[in-house]
C-alpha cells in the first residue's frame, strides 16, 4: 500500500514557496491583466458583488447594474466563491483589479499546498519538486495569464484536495475529506466540478473488482454527496432556474461541443487560428511523454511493489482518458452525455490531466531513489523546465503564442463605469435579447402621474415614497425574474412585464410607501435547508472522528 510521511521538511516548504512566488510575481510586476474576451465582466462582477456584500447581502444573486441598469441574476448561475474572496479583499480597501490579482494569488498558493498534499502520497518528501513544477506549468498558469478565468483557476487549484480525499479513502479517510473540498470546487466553478467527477470515476473504476474496493467507492460517493449537499444552496437553484433565462445561448448550436478540441486540424478553431491550439497541444504532448516515461520506469523498477504498479496503471489510464476527452476521441462524450456540451472547450481537461499525470511522475520520482545523482538532477530541473514551458503565457505571447494585450488604466475604468451587458445566458427569458438600453430613470409612469422619492437603494432591495395624483401604472427598471416582489403600504401587489421584460405594477392614488425586494423562492429555500442540514451532518462527522480514533484520517 502506498504510504507517505506526515512531516513536511523545510526544503520542501522552501521549494513550494519559491514556486508560488515565481508563479505570481509577473502578475504583480506587470500592470493590468490579460485583456482576453470576458475580462471586463470579471472586474465588473467583482465590483458589483463586493458592493452588494458591503450592503449586507451575504450571497448577492442579483447584479442591479448589469444590462444597462435592468439587472441580471448573474450569481444565481455563476459560482460565487472566487467573488467572495474578492469581496473580502475589497472590504480591506483593495480595488477590483487588486482583488482579482489576490484571487489568482490565493489560487496559486492553495494549488501549491494541494499539489504537495496530493503528490506526496506517491512521491513522499521528494514530491516537493513535482508539486513546484505543477504550480509553474501551463495548465494552471494559462487560466491566469492567458484566459483570465478566476473561477476556473480557483477550482483547478482546489481539485487536488478532492483527488487526495478520494485516494485516501483506501487508508481510512472519511467522507469529510472528500466532501468539503468538493463543495468548494462546486462553489468556485460548476463545470470544473463536473469534470472532476469524471476524473474521480476513472480513478475509482478498478475498485469495482473487489468487495473492499466497492466499500471505498461507497465512501467516495458519500463524500461527493456531502459536497453536493453543502453547496446545494448554489447549484440547485442554478440548475432549476435555467428555465427562466436564455440558457439556449450557452450552447450556441448543435456542434458547439467541437469548439477548440485539440489535435483536430479539420476544425477551424478560434484558438487554433490564434496559435493557442498548437501551444496547448505541445503542452499536452510533453506531459503525455513524461507520463509514459514514468509508467515504464515504475513497471521496470526493482523496488516497485505490486501496489505501486497497480497505482501507476490506474493513474496512467485515467490520465490518458482525460487527455482523450480534449481531442476528437471524446466526441461521443460531448455528443451523448447530458450537459457535456456546456463544457465547450476541450483544453479545459488539461489541468485535470496534468494533476493525474503528475501523481504518476511523483511515484516514479520516489522509486528513482534519493541516492541517484541523475534523479537528483532531474528533480531539480523539473520546476525550471515547467516554468520555461510557461514563459510564453507569463510574457503574454509574442513568439510561441500570438500576443494577448494587457489592460490599461483607461480600459479598467471603462470596464467598471460603463454598464455591462451580462452574457445572454444570464438574461431573464422575459426580456428579448438585445432590446435593453441604458436609458430612462429607475421608475417611469406609463399611465397617470406619480412622483417617486428613493429612500433606500440596494441591489436586492429598494424603498421609496410615492405620491400619485390618480391611479397609475408604474414601470420599474428591473427585469422580471422569480423572486422579485413589490409591496405598497405593506401589501404585496401583482406585477407584470412590459415588452422588454421590465416590471410593471398598478398604483392607487394617494401617498404610499413602496418596497421592491428580491426574495428567496421555494427552490432557493429548499436548497438552503439542504446545505444547512449537510453542514450539521459535517459537524457530527468531525466530532465522531475526533472521539473515535478508528474513524480518524491515518497519516
Amino acid at each position: 500500500m502506498l504510504t507517505r510521511p506526515a512531516d513536511t521538511p523545510p526544503c520542501a516548504a522552501w521549494a513550494i514557496g519559491i514556486a508560488v512566488i515565481v508563479a505570481v510575481l509577473p502578475l504583480w510586476l506587470v500592470p493590468g491583466v490579460a485583456a482576453y474576451f470576458d475580462w471586463p465582466l470579471h472586474l465588473f462582477w467583482i465590483q458589483e458583488f463586493s458592493r452588494a456584500v458591503g450592503q449586507g447581502t451575504a450571497y448577492p444573486r442579483w447584479i442591479a447594474a448589469a444590462n444597462g441598469g435592468y439587472g441580471a441574476p448573474t450569481f444565481v448561475f455563476y459560482g460565487p466563491l472566487a467573488y467572495w474572496l474578492a469581496a473580502a479583499a475589497t472590504a480591506c480597501g483593495a480595488s477590483a483589479l487588486t482583488a482579482l490579482k489576490l484571487v489568482y494569488t490565493t489560487a496559486v498558493a492553495v494549488g501549491a499546498f494541494a499539489a504537495w498534499r496530493w503528490y506526496r502520497v506517491f512521491g513522499g518528501t521528494a514530491a516537493a519538486m513535482p508539486a513546484a513544477a505543477a504550480i509553474l506549468s501551463p495548465p494552471l498558469l494559462m487560466l491566469i495569464y492567458r484566459y483570465n478565468l478566476p473561477a476556473a483557476a480557483l477550482a483547478t487549484a482546489l481539485s487536488p484536495l478532492v483527488l487526495l480525499g478520494a485516494w485516501s479513502a483506501r487508508r481510512g479517510a472519511g467522507v469529510a475529506a472528500i466532501g468539503v473540498p468538493f463543495a468548494c470546487v462546486l462553489l468556485a466553478h460548476l463545470p470544473s466540478a463536473l469534470m472532476l467527477g469524471v476524473a474521480l470515476a476513472l480513478l475509482a473504476l478498478p475498485d469495482l473488482a473487489s468487495a473492499e474496493g466497492r466499500r471505498r467507492i461507497v465512501t467516495i460517493a458519500a463524500g461527493l454527496g456531502l459536497g453536493f449537499a453543502l453547496a446545494a444552496f448554489y447549484w440547485l437553484p442554478a440548475l432549476w432556474e435555467l428555465r427562466y433565462v436564455h440558457a439556449e445561448a450557452l450552447l450556441g448550436g448543435a456542434l458547439d461541443w467541437r469548439r477548440n478540441l485539440l489535435f483536430d486540424p479539420s476544425i477551424d478553431s478560434l484558438h487554433r487560428a490564434r496559435g493557442d491550439g498548437l501551444y496547448l497541444e505541445a503542452t499536452a504532448l510533453t506531459l503525455a511523454a513524461a507520463l509514459a516515461a514514468a509508467w515504464v520506469f515504475v513497471e521496470r523498477s526493482a523496488s516497485a511493489t505490486s501496489s505501486d504498479r497497480a497505482a501507476i496503471r490506474r493513474l496512467g489510464v485515467a490520465a490518458f482518458v482525460l487527455l482523450a476527452l480534449a481531442t476528437p476521441l471524446g466526441t461521443a462524450f460531448y455528443r451523448y452525455v447530458p450537459g457535456a456540451a456546456q463544457l465547450q472547450f476541450g483544453w479545459r481537461w488539461l489541468p485535470l490531466f496534468a494533476l493525474v499525470a503528475g501523481a504518476a511522475i511523483a511515484l516514479a520520482v520516489r522509486h528513482a531513489g534519493p541516492a541517484s545523482r541523475l534523479a537528483a538532477v532531474a528533480l531539480a530541473s523539473l520546476p525550471p523546465a515547467a516554468f520555461a514551458l510557461s514563459l510564453p503565457l507569463v510574457c503574454g505571447g509574442g513568439i510561441v503564442l500570438p500576443p494577448v494585450a494587457r489592460t490599461t488604466p483607461a480600459q479598467i475604468a471603462w470596464a467598471l463605469e460603463a454598464p455591462r451587458l451580462d452574457p445572454p445566458e444570464h438574461v431573464p427569458r422575459a426580456a428579448p435579447l438585445g432590446l435593453m438600453r441604458n436609458s430612462g430613470p429607475a421608475w417611469t409612469t406609463l399611465r397617470g402621474e406619480a412622483t417617486v422619492t428613493l429612500l433606500e437603494d440596494r441591489d436586492e432591495r429598494r424603498v421609496w415614497d410615492v405620491r400619485a395624483a390618480d391611479e397609475a401604472t408604474v414601470r420599474v427598471k428591473t427585469l422580471c425574474f422569480p423572486g422579485w416582489a413589490i409591496e405598497v403600504d405593506g401589501a404585496e401587489v401583482a406585477t407584470s412585464c412590459d415588452r422588454i421584460g421590465a416590471l410593471l405594477f398598478q398604483l392607487p392614488a394617494g401617498d404610499h410607501r413602496g418596497v421592491q425586494a428580491f426574495r428567496s423562492t421555494v427552490d432557493r429555500l429548499v436548497a438552503t435547508w439542504i446545505s444547512l442540514c449537510a453542514l450539521l451532518a459535517l459537524v457530527v462527522l468531525v466530532v465522531m472522528e475526533a472521539r473515535c480514533p478508528r474513524l480518524r484520517h491515518r497519516e
